[in-house]
C-alpha cells in the first residue's frame, strides 16, 4: 500500500515524544520511536560507493532501488497510510529524503531554549539518582566528577546529545532547507496544544484531527533503563501541560551565562555562524 512519509527531528527534551504521542491519536498516522532508517540508508550508500564488488560490477539502478526501499520495508508492518519517521539527523539529510523518499520533505522540529533543555536533563538525572545515567557514565569514564555543571558541559560538547542535535538542526538551516522544516516551540505545544497542532496539520497539508489533550499516552516504549539509565527518558504525562521548573531554579549562573541565547532558529533570516 502506498504510504506518505513525513519526518520528525528537532532537539532533545523539547516535546518530540509528546508530539509523537499526540499524532498517534490519529488512526491514519504512525509515529514510532527513533528509527534506524536514515542510518541504514547512509551506510548502505557508503557500502555501494566503496565496495570492491559494487565498484567492479556496478549496478547503480539496483543500488538506488535497495536504498529507496529501506523505509518501505522498515514500515511494512504498519497499516497506517501516513508514517512519521523519527531521527534527529533528518534536517542534515534532506538531500537523501529527496533522492530516495520524496521530493518534498516535511520535517517536524520540536525546539526549546537550550537552557531549558539542560535544566530538563538535570532534573531527570536527579529523579533517577538510583541509576547511573548515560551522561554520568560518560563523565566517570573520562575521569570527571558528575556534577550538574559537568553534566551540562558534557551534553553541550561535540559528543553530547544536545550539541549533536543542534549541529544537525543547524546544518538544515545552513543548507537552506528551513523551508522543509516546521519549528514547534515546546512552550507552545504544552501551553497552546490545539493551536499548535492546527499549524502542524496545515504544514503537513493533511486533514485536521480532533485530539484529546487530556488523555495522551505513549504507545511505543523504549528501553530507557537499559540504554540511558533514565527510567522516564521518554515518559509522557496523560494531560498536556507544562510542569518543569524554570532554568534559573535548576542551573548555576555558570551554565546560564554560558548557554543562554543559542536559539538560532528564531533568527533564521540572519547569517548562522553558531557552529562555524
Amino acid at each position: 500500500m502506498h504510504k506518505t512519509y513525513f519526518f520528525e527531528s528537532g532537539l532533545p527534551r523539547s516535546g518530540s515524544t509528546l508530539l509523537s504521542a499526540i499524532l498517534n491519536q490519529n488512526p491514519d498516522i504512525h509515529c514510532g520511536a527513533i528509527s534506524p532508517v536514515l542510518e541504514i540508508m547512509y551506510y548502505t550508500e557508503q557500502y555501494f560507493e566503496g565496495s570492491e564488488q559494487a565498484l567492479a560490477y556496478p549496478k547503480p539502478a539496483q543500488h538506488y532501488k535497495i536504498i529507496s526501499s529501506v523505509i518501505g520495508n522498515y514500515y511494512s508492518d504498519r497499516a497506517e497510510p501516513i508514517i512519521c519517521d523519527k531521527c534527529r539527523a533528518w534536517p542534515n539529510n534532506t538531500e537523501r529524503i529527496q533522492e530516495y523518499i520524496t521530493k518534498t520533505p516535511k520535517i517536524l522540529c520540536p525546539v526549546r531554549d537550550v537552557v531549558e533543555i539542560l535544566a530538563s536533563f538535570i532534573q531527570m538525572i536527579h529523579r533517577n539518582s538510583n541509576q547511573v545515567s548515560f551522561v554520568d557514565k560518560a563523565l566517570i569514564d573520562k575521569g570527571y566528577k558528575p556534577t550538574d555543571d559537568n553534566r551540562c558541559d558534557y551534553l553541550m560538547c561535540p559528543e553530547g546529545i544536545v550539541d549533536q542535535s543542534l549541529y544537525a538542526f543547524g546544518e538544515g538551516f545552513r543548507k537552506g532547507c528551513e523551508k522543509y522544516m516546521h519549528m514547534i516551540e515546546y512552550n507552545d505545544l504544552v501551553n497552546r496544544p490545539e493551536d499548535t497542532m492546527r499549524k502542524v496539520y496545515k504544514f503537513l497539508e493533511i486533514p485536521e484531527y480532533k485530539h484529546d489533550f487530556g488523555n495522551v499516552s505513549h504507545k511505543y516504549r523504549e528501553r530507557d533503563d537499559e540504554v540511558y539509565g533514565l527510567s522516564d527518558m521518554h515518559e509522557v504525562r496523560k494531560q498536556v501541560k507544562r510542569t518543569s521548573k524554570r532554568p534559573e531554579e535548576v542551573l548555576s549562573d555558570y551554565v546560564l551565562n554560558k548557554y543562554s541565547g543559542m536559539e538560532f532558529w528564531r533568527k533564521a533570516k540572519q547569517p548562522i555562524s553558531l557552529f562555524i
